[in-house]
């Protein structure tokens, strides 16, 4: 079965600038399946010293109820 991918961005703004570009950990912390076949992918792209985007991509063919990712940034 052929299947897209679908992207959702966000962007994340720290409540404090760093002074360089942190390191920013992710982590899925809920999710709710609603599809056998499942496949998903988040990470963290354009991080600057202001924040980063969160980038959640799934293939059409698969169904989330639910998900929620937190998030770490280390760094000075």
């Amino acid at each position: 079965m052929f299947s897209k991918k679908r992207l959702l961005k966000q962007r994340i703004d720290f409540p404090h600038s760093f002074t360089a570009p942190p390191k920013v950990v992710l982590g899925i912390t809920t999710i709710e399946l609603m599809s056998v076949k499942t496949r998903l992918r988040v990470n963290a792209t354009k991080t600057d010293k202001a924040g980063f985007t969160i980038h959640f991509e799934t293939k059409s063919d698969t169904r989330i109820g639910e998900v929620n990712i937190d998030w770490t940034a280390f760094g000075y």
